[in-house]
């Protein structure tokens, strides 16, 4: 047991600690109760109103999307969550076939590019995917 577990941390320090802790959990549920908010009011916006709680709560925005039908009559929300669910499963069925023969080969075989290979996967790792949302909007949205 090393001797920094036994000593004790000054009380102004935790209490430092704890405020800051605090802030961060503010700042990170702040914008999900927005969202919620916005869900759960009638107001059509995020607006000027930064209050993160609703002053009346409705669930007619609920409503609206469960019970919107296309053409046909059909929920279009059902057909929309069935496309997503079929999209998000064939490219994660795809998306491990690929990974696995890849992780096969760099495992197992000695090639030239191996450790480039393994350090450029090890970089784009680093990155969550929501970074290319914008860089891929602007590719998109150039290309038609």
């Amino acid at each position: 047991m090393s001797e920094s577990s036994n000593t004790k941390v000054p009380f102004g320090q935790q209490l430092l600690r704890q405020a800051i802790l605090i802030f961060i959990t503010i700042a990170t549920l702040y914008p999900v109760l927005l969202v919620i908010r916005v869900a759960l009011s009638s107001d059509p916006g995020f607006g000027s109103n930064l209050n993160p709680f609703p002053t009346e709560i409705t669930f007619e925005n609920f409503a609206k999307v469960f019970g919107t039908v296309d053409s046909d009559g059909d929920p279009l929300f059902a057909r929309q969550l069935f496309n997503s669910v079929i999209v998000a499963a064939s490219t994660t069925f795809v998306g491990i076939i690929m990974s696995t023969t890849a992780a096969y080969g760099f495992s197992r075989f000695q090639f030239p590019g191996k450790d480039v290979g393994m350090k450029a996967f090890l970089v784009t790792q680093m990155f969550p995917g929501v970074v290319m949302a914008v860089p891929l909007y602007i590719l998109l949205d150039e290309a038609h």
